[in-house]
């Protein structure tokens, strides 16, 4: 829909990967070793990736 007809959007749930998936917990693990903060640089940027590319529940 575009235009005026569409003026807003609600998202009530971002598309987060399950926290018990393996390959998640080793990449936020390998982030943790690096220093770095798994939120922001793993499970953040993966879940926005998934929601602009159409994510449905």
């Amino acid at each position: 829909m575009r235009g005026d007809a569409l003026s807003l959007v609600i998202i009530d749930k971002l598309p987060f990967t399950s926290p018990d998936d393996p390959l998640l917990k080793a990449r936020m693990e390998d982030c943790r070793l690096r220093g770095g903060d798994p939120f922001d640089e793993v499970q953040l940027p993966d879940a926005v990736i998934t929601l602009k590319q159409g994510w449905v529940a």
